[in-house]
């Protein structure tokens, strides 16, 4: 038997009994005849149209994973003139952050039947490039994206916005970017946990902090300032040290501090692989963490919960930052021009998580 167009036929067959597939390729013309419904039907139970019924579209989900239903994504992105594609880009994948960032962003695309195809920029503005190029030959709907450390230009980025390709940056937003964002209120983190140390009775608290074009480290800086003038406390130009973001980093800067005319009682570190170097060379020299010396990073990461002593940090709501992140981009896409209005910023409210390196209170009793 032929089909329309006289190309090659594709056959079905099946065991009497249970229905079970034995051709390498199921239609959902197939679906629709093992149902007796029409592939009409099909096509909006399995692309979640809210005209079919619940139980409908359960029968057509069931029947299609009994008959090894694959869907032909090329025809349907000739058809629809989308791939169903969404290009993420992270800085690292062996960073705790960025892969529940991925966690949140995934649940909602495959809701929305969307795959994912994940770049790693390793904090390169080359690779950055490299990846956008990826990105375009792939076909991608849109792209979300936490821009490099290292990537100062936006040349790349400004070129997805001129062909008209969504682009929503999360948790390092670059200002220079007219595009809309999702990140958390670093200010008020850093805020949050300056002020900690200081309710914990620490007197000369410092900052280890990160390079000075990331947004998001100055923005941490200035809640640090903000929560000393707040407590009435003087701001100290040795106090505040810049680095590089990683685990030397933060003990070659807290070495310097604990070498320097007056030692800090606390630091307050921009991230947590800055504050694992802190406690790291705390330790060197001999001095007792809560009790000599208070530390808080900002993160969360996984390892903080499980070292000693654990480690102080900032929340930064990261499954919620992909998932408001993902959602943001199919609600701009549903209209005609996703550039067409003023960018949308979604800011989420960060979280102290109060551990072993800072409680000194109940440490000294």
């Amino acid at each position: 038997m032929g089909r329309a167009g006289g190309g090659p036929a594709f056959f079905s067959y099946f065991y009497a009994n249970d229905c079970t597939i034995l051709s390498a390729r199921t239609t959902i013309q197939d679906i629709a005849r093992a149902l007796n419904v029409n592939a009409a039907t099909v096509s909006r139970a399995l692309n979640g149209h809210p005209a079919i019924s619940a139980t409908t579209r359960t029968a057509v989900e069931k029947m299609a994973r009994r008959l090894h239903y694959q869907p032909n994504r090329i025809a349907s992105s000739l058809r629809l003139g989308k791939t169903r594609i969404l290009g993420v880009m992270i800085p690292s994948a062996e960073i705790n952050f960025f892969g529940s960032v991925i966690h949140g962003i995934e649940k909602v695309a495959n809701e929305r039947g969307y795959t994912v195809l994940i770049y790693q920029s390793n904090e390169s503005e080359e690779y950055e490039r490299r990846g956008v190029a990826t990105f375009l030959r792939s076909q991608v709907d849109g792209v979300l994206v936490s821009p490099a450390k290292q990537a100062t230009g936006t040349a790349h980025w400004q070129e997805l916005r001129k062909r008209e390709v969504p682009l929503v940056l999360f948790d390092r937003v670059n200002p220079s970017l007219p595009v809309p964002s999702v990140c958390i209120d670093d200010r008020l983190g850093a805020y949050l946990a300056t002020r900690h140390l200081l309710e914990q009775g620490y007197e000369r608290i410092a900052f280890i902090g990160g390079q000075a074009h990331v947004a998001i480290w100055t923005q941490r800086l200035q809640g640090y300032k903000d929560a000393l003038q707040e407590a009435g406390r003087s701001l100290r130009a040795e106090w505040m040290v810049h680095g590089e973001v990683s685990i030397e980093s933060g003990a070659r800067c807290m070495r310097r501090l604990l070498d320097g005319h007056e030692a800090p009682d606390a630091v307050c570190c921009v991230e947590d692989f800055t504050a694992l170097g802190a406690l790291q060379a705390a330790r060197e020299r001999g001095l007792e963490v809560p009790r000599h010396m208070g530390i808080a990073g900002f993160a969360n990461e996984q390892f903080g919960a499980f070292i000693t002593p654990s480690l102080t940090t900032i929340d930064q709501q990261t499954r919620r930052m992909g998932e408001e992140a993902a959602q943001l981009f199919f609600a701009l896409s549903e209209q005609e021009d996703f550039y067409a209005e003023a960018p949308l910023h979604k800011v989420l409210a960060p979280q102290l998580i109060g551990r072993e390196s800072s409680q000194r209170k109940t440490a000294v009793r």
